[in-house]
């Protein structure tokens, strides 16, 4: 087995709520959780709200900062001393639920896909239009839509904008939390066929993020399922099934959600 792309020891996270005059609410996200991930293989986190997977992959990239356990990348620690290792966010990009916030309304899309090429890669001006103009197109998104702004475009859209902008600087690991989970069916399979294709063209690494278990099962190669901030079941996609999992957990997220069949793909 090779070395993983990144691996997890023994995270823990714990949230304090102020309730002056009252204790300070303390809410355990993470507990003892453990995981690898390999290069250019799909790993999906499951589980319902709340159950700590989107403070997971939040610790995995640096935007928050675990209370105790590593995240390593290529076998260097990530977090140091309540420090995370900036130049690691080179090869880390996250693609959040909301395309729309997290795109900069007052630029074009064209601006901002380009707009990390520049300060991650110090890529001229020039190149970085190049290069977002690449990505864009990658997406499906042509030279039509490059002046237009966030707001100008549909949820789907702005999530392949977002897409393309996280692919633009090249990254070795793409963290995706609930990406279609607030779009119509039939624009989620647009997304998720997207996904499919980019990550077999370009040999990408994913940590997909989703409520809806069938979404991962499809895109994915391995599912982690999380309950209360820790794993307790993870299998290959193939056996995610109501006969082959062994958590009633699991067995009651297959259970709670419509299925998306490769069929709708196509």
């Amino acid at each position: 087995m090779t070395e993983p792309l990144m691996r997890v020891e023994g995270l823990r996270k714990t949230f304090k709520t102020s309730r002056w005059p009252a204790p300070p609410l303390r809410t355990v996200a993470i507990d003892d959780v453990s995981l690898e991930v390999h290069a250019g293989e799909a790993v999906g986190i499951a589980g319902e709200s709340g159950s700590g997977k989107s403070t997971l992959i939040s610790a995995m990239c640096g935007l928050v900062s675990p209370d105790a356990g590593r995240v390593l990348l290529h076998g260097k620690e990530l977090h140091h001393k309540g420090r995370f290792d900036r130049r690691a966010w080179q090869q880390l990009q996250l693609v959040f639920q909301d395309p729309y916030t997290s795109l900069n309304p007052s630029m074009t899309i064209e601006e901002n896909v380009a707009e990390p090429v520049r300060w991650w890669k110090g890529a001229s001006r020039k190149e970085a239009i190049a290069t977002a103009r690449e990505m864009l197109d990658l997406v499906g998104l042509g030279s039509g839509m490059i002046a237009r702004r966030p707001g100008q475009l549909s949820g789907g859209q702005r999530q392949r904008v977002s897409i393309a902008r996280a692919l633009a600087t090249e990254p070795e690991l793409v963290f995706l939390d609930e990406s279609v989970s607030a779009l119509d069916v039939s624009i989620q399979a647009q997304i998720l066929e997207l996904l499919l294709r980019l990550r077999e063209e370009r040999n990408l690494t994913y940590v997909l993020v989703s409520h809806d278990i069938s979404v991962l099962r499809l895109v994915c190669d391995r599912v982690v399922v999380m309950q209360r901030g820790r794993v307790v079941e993870e299998r290959p996609s193939a056996e995610l099934t109501v006969e082959g999992v062994t958590e009633d957990y699991t067995r009651q997220l297959l259970e709670a959600v419509p299925t998306i069949t490769p069929a709708v793909l196509h």
